[in-house]
């Protein structure tokens, strides 16, 4: 019964395609196209298949589409838009041993399927797909799961222009607690982790409705997500490289610098006229979508709204970000507000904690079994059950 819920509800929400003429299936059909000012991508198959990869990760709305962005400035560097299809086809693809032109036609449909949200595949970027499905048959016979990524990626047609390319990146948020996956399937692969006030980055979540507004989840994959590369950057300090949204927006050009020599490329001053391309990126996304998620990208480079959730947090969401992320706040160097937390704050909690782990062990168990679309259905599903037992909670109180 569990299983048929769990299934069943992810279904709704992949076959939930927006009608003809929305706002969103218009963004949609812009983003198949290439827009007519586009740079174009010179890069041969061999090529693609050798560039060097970094990965930014974070949490969302923690500053990773400005970094991006700043990154695939750069005149070395192609990083495309989001698209979690790496790991998403895991499970899937990463034991297979014979790619013959069948599985990988498989593949190229997976990550180019249109009847599913376009955030869930590539089918949102700027790339000659044409060219992308004979570069992967060619590949046919002697490759891995790794280097189609790879390629994939190294295919995207940036909106600036290039020279020289020396490394293909990838920002994706739902990687930043698994960040161990793609460790193995590129072990020369570098990691950038960026984390943000975690008190700014709820606040933010909340504003943009992310994870069905519950303040604990929020606070909990924070805390998490910085725990679990904390602990990796420990363990491999060369391919880690910290950063603070605060660094970045505060001292652009030294943390920039920094990032830049971690990588092995050249430091390049232009990466900071990035906001003076916006008529590209009109092309690329829907107004509605500008306004909420990207408006700091048509702007320079600004701190003003560090700390903004000290006039946008109630003193219960403030007190919830401080139980859940504890001591971990101040490993990040973040000054704690609340130290203190009341008793039946924490008894709140609870429930939240047992369905968190609850749903960690489900998704760890099912990956132990051969991978069915179904079971990745089940892996995907949102906190909708966290929901429901905030929203009773909410309501009690009121």
């Amino acid at each position: 019964m569990i299983f048929r819920y769990f299934c069943g509800y992810k279904q709704i929400q992949l076959n939930k395609i927006p009608k003809r003429g929305s706002s969103r299936l218009a963004t949609e059909y812009k983003l198949h196209k290439i827009p007519m000012k586009q740079e174009s991508n010179t890069l041969t198959l061999e090529e693609k298949r050798n560039l060097p990869i970094f990965f930014i990760t974070a949490r969302p709305r923690s500053g990773t589409t400005l970094l991006r962005t700043m990154f695939d400035r750069h005149s070395n560097v192609i990083i495309p838009v989001e698209s979690p299809f790496m790991l998403r086809f895991y499970w899937k693809y990463h034991t297979v041993k014979e790619w013959n032109r069948e599985k990988i036609l498989e593949f190229y449909n997976d990550i180019t399927n249109k009847d599913e949200p376009y955030y869930l595949n590539i089918t949102k970027w700027t790339v000659d797909f044409e060219q992308l499905k004979s570069d992967l048959l060619a590949m046919a016979g002697n490759t891995s799961y790794a280097e189609l990524c790879r390629v994939v990626n190294a295919s995207y047609i940036s909106l600036f222009p290039k020279d020289k390319i020396k490394l293909v990146g990838d920002k994706n948020p739902v990687y930043s607690s698994r960040t161990k996956y793609l460790m193995k399937l590129f072990p020369e692969a570098r990691f950038i982790h960026m984390t943000r006030d975690y008190r700014d980055y709820m606040q933010s979540m909340l504003r943009a409705g992310f994870v069905k507004g519950i303040a604990p989840i929020i606070a909990y994959r924070w805390k998490k997500s910085l725990k679990i590369n904390l602990k990796l950057q420990k363990k491999y300090p060369e391919r880690f490289f910290f950063v603070r949204y605060e660094d970045l927006v505060e001292k652009p050009e030294k943390t920039f610098r920094q990032m830049c020599e971690f990588l092995g490329i050249p430091y390049e001053e232009q990466i900071f006229d990035f906001h003076k391309y916006r008529e590209r990126f009109v092309e690329l996304y829907s107004e509605e979508e500008m306004n909420l998620y990207h408006s700091k990208l048509f702007k320079p480079i600004s701190s003003k709204n560090v700390g903004d959730w000290k006039k946008n947090l109630t003193e219960e969401q403030l007190l919830i970000a401080e139980a859940v992320t504890g001591k971990t706040a101040e490993k990040a160097g973040y000054s704690r507000s609340r130290k203190n937390i009341p008793l039946l704050v924490k008894m709140k909690l609870w429930p939240v904690y047992l369905y968190l782990w609850a749903t960690n062990m489900l998704g760890n168990l099912m990956r132990q079994f051969p991978y069915k679309p179904e079971m990745q259905k089940v892996i995907e599903r949102g906190p909708v059950l966290g929901k429901k037992y905030w929203e009773a909670v909410k309501k009690k109180e009121q």
